[in-house]
This record gives structure tokens, C-alpha cells and sequence, in this order.
């Protein structure tokens, strides 16, 4: 009967070590960051690519610098996203001259996209020309490929200089209940 308490005793240990170890890899929250479903990204620049829109339209993300610009990888079937995109346009409302939203539909189908627009856009919230971007990213090479997106909706905060600051993973708590709005300000200089 002992031949099998060693194992298991074995297995036991290193089952803890490994827990240990997971837990110590999970960076505590950054001092000064919104709390909330975040990943620090923060000192990458963003990557020089161009998006398309549905009318095959091109945006090169460097051209935006200058501005905070939310990049956000979404879907027309994703509720989620439709409960946070009225709070973006509100935001683009609040800081029209500091705020940019790049809004990318992963759907396949792009005769969804200005359903969802249509349906999302609360009366009064259209947000100004050069504020906001609609794209399209059919075949996912840049949300999944180069933007490393895995569950929707994913928002990535760049700064004016073109630095990715945060990533926002699936709908995010500190974007639902406000508390980004502080955040955004410090990025803006405010």
C-alpha cells in the first residue's frame, strides 16, 4: 500500500509549486491604472498598418498620432460590444479634439456592420468627421494576426505618441462603470 502514497504525494507537491509559480506570473495591477479585465502592453508602439473599411477606404494607423485613439476589435453579434460602444461614442462626444475611435468589425459579413452602427448610435451621439473610423478586418489578419485578439470585444489604448498603453479584454469594468474616463485624462494631459 505505501508504493502509491509517494506519487501522489509526488503529484500533490508539484501541483502546489506549479500554482505557486502561475500566481507569482500574473503582474499585480499597475498603480494609477483603471481596475477592471486589462492587459499591460504598456511601451510597445503601435504597429505601422493600414486598415480597410467596408467601402475599401484605407486608414494607416499612423496617422492618428497625436491623439489617444481607442482601437476597437469588434462584431455585429456580440453583445458586449454593443453595450460598450454607446460609452465610446460618448467619450469621442466629451473630447473631440483629443480622442479618436478606430472601430474594427471582425464579421464576415459586412452588410452587418451598419446594422449594428444603426442600431447602437444613441440619438445625439454621431460622432464628429476625424473622430471616428469605421473598419473592416473580414479575413482577421490584423485582429487576430498582428493585434493578437482573442475574445471580443478587445480595446487597445494608444497614446498621442503612438505608444499601446493598455488592452482592454472583453467588456471592460472600468469602461462601463466611468472610472476610464479618468484614465483617458491623464493620457490627453488633462
Amino acid at each position: 500500500m505505501r508504493d502509491w502514497k509517494l506519487p501522489i504525494f509526488l503529484a500533490i507537491v508539484v501541483l502546489g509549486v506549479l500554482g505557486a509559480v502561475y500566481d507569482t506570473t500574473i503582474p499585480p495591477q499597475e498603480a494609477g491604472q483603471p481596475a477592471g479585465k486589462t492587459v499591460s502592453i504598456s511601451g510597445a508602439k503601435a504597429p505601422s498598418v493600414v486598415f480597410t473599411s467596408s467601402e475599401g477606404k484605407p486608414l494607416a494607423l499612423d496617422a492618428l498620432k497625436g491623439k489617444v485613439v481607442l482601437l476597437n476589435f469588434w462584431a455585429s453579434w456580440c453583445e458586449p460590444c454593443a453595450r460598450e460602444f454607446p460609452i465610446f461614442l460618448q467619450l469621442l462626444k466629451e473630447y473631440p479634439d483629443k480622442l479618436v475611435l478606430v472601430a474594427v468589425s471582425v464579421d464576415e459579413d459586412k452588410a452587418n456592420i451598419p446594422r449594428f452602427i444603426a442600431t447602437n448610435t444613441p440619438a445625439g451621439l454621431k460622432p464628429a468627421a476625424g473622430q471616428f473610423y469605421l473598419m473592416w478586418d473580414k479575413d482577421k489578419k490584423l485582429s487576430q494576426e498582428v493585434f493578437e485578439t482573442v475574445q471580443l470585444p478587445e480595446t487597445i489604448i494608444i497614446t498621442p505618441d503612438g505608444t499601446m498603453v493598455r488592452k482592454l479584454v472583453g467588456a471592460d469594468k472600468a469602461l462601463l462603470n466611468g472610472e476610464m474616463k479618468e484614465y483617458l485624462r491623464g493620457l490627453m494631459g488633462e
